[in-house]
């Protein structure tokens, strides 16, 4: 009762202007932007003193809690994505157009990547780049792997917003390794250097399809285990 979410909004409005807004409520900030010494597409400094006037800051990511700490600013609750039934609402075809799907912003990072893997995967594997469709279940739907870069180097904070909602709805994802990994058996991690032959590996096998229903199986359990 009285408690008010903030999700996302803070990365341009302090927190403080909703306490203001809703004086008779808690402002609680779920904080789940990547927090480093170094900025993907949003300001971290920024993001930082914004949150500092909530009642409570909450955070999915254990690194970032501990990088918090180091601003002299305290994490109230640990709390990871978790799975829950009801986004699971994608009904997958039976055999998908596009093998491997990218979602997202490309940043400079990214774009070297999608560079080496062109040449590697053309005429063998349909990759497919969206940004910006409000509609993104559709192409879900019809995707075999769902493919996550990190958009920095050297640190990088596992992309668990963007994983957990393919995983829930039993898709599998291909991840280039992080610093630390959070859902182990529930993606598949493969170095930059082998990402081709890995994805070429998973969409030419039935691993596309019986990885995501295990990897799901996985997240579901280990979100029970994580609530009780």
């Amino acid at each position: 009762d009285k408690c008010l979410f903030i999700l996302g909004t803070y990365v341009a409005v302090p927190a403080k202007s909703f306490k203001d807004q809703f004086p008779d409520h808690k402002i609680i900030v779920y904080q789940l932007e990547q927090l480093m010494g170094i900025c993907t597409w949003q300001s971290v400094p920024t993001i930082i003193e914004n949150i500092k006037s909530a009642d409570e800051i909450w955070d999915y990511d254990k690194l970032n809690v501990e990088y918090l700490k180091q601003h002299s600013v305290k994490v109230d609750r640990f709390m990871p994505l978790l799975y829950s039934s009801k986004l699971e609402r994608i009904e997958r075809r039976e055999n998908p157009e596009i093998d491997v799907l990218f979602y997202g912003m490309i940043n400079e990072r990214r774009f070297k990547i999608f560079q080496l893997l062109q040449p590697q995967l053309y005429g063998r594997i349909k990759l497919a780049w969206i940004y910006g469709d409000s509609e993104m279940d559709k192409h879900l739907a019809n995707t075999k792997v769902v493919l996550n870069l990190h958009a920095a180097e050297p640190w990088n904070r596992q992309e668990q917003v963007r994983l957990f909602y393919p995983i829930i709805n039993g898709i599998t994802c291909v991840s280039e390794p992080s610093q630390f990994n959070n859902m182990h058996d529930e993606i598949i991690e493969s170095s930059i250097d082998r990402l081709s032959a890995t994805l070429h590996d998973v969409c030419y096998s039935n691993e596309w399809k019986s990885f995501g229903i295990l990897a799901k199986e996985r997240f579901k359990n280990r979100s029970i285990e994580y609530a009780v």
